[in-house]
């Protein structure tokens, strides 16, 4: 998983990688309590190259939103599309984050 940051305005943003699945789930958790603690403010999760997403990688973007729903820090998925934009959907993981952008296929 590959993290880009922003030291200055302490904005991350987080490359999930084509399959979000299980073994990178507690990786996804880790990285952002990290950030966190290193004064991030606001942390994107990025699945523009993601294909495929799992239940684990779903409880890891919850968890990291009840974790940090007291602290001062904004969480926003982009780069959505496909099947990955179904699963986000029907979880209803949108509800959870301040922004969640949707990406349309090309054609």
């Amino acid at each position: 998983m590959k993290t880009v940051k922003d030291k200055k305005a302490k904005i991350a943003t987080v490359c999930l990688p084509e399959k979000a699945v299980r073994e990178e789930s507690s990786s996804l958790i880790q990285i952002v309590d990290e950030l966190v603690k290193d004064g991030y403010k606001k942390i994107i999760f990025d699945f523009k190259e993601t294909t495929m997403i799992d239940s684990a990688t779903l409880g890891a973007l919850i968890h990291i939103r009840r974790q940090h729903i007291e602290k001062e820090t904004s969480l926003s998925i982009t780069g959505v599309s496909g099947y990955v934009k179904t699963v986000i959907d029907n979880a209803k993981i949108s509800m959870l984050f301040s922004d969640v952008g949707i990406q349309t296929e090309s054609k």
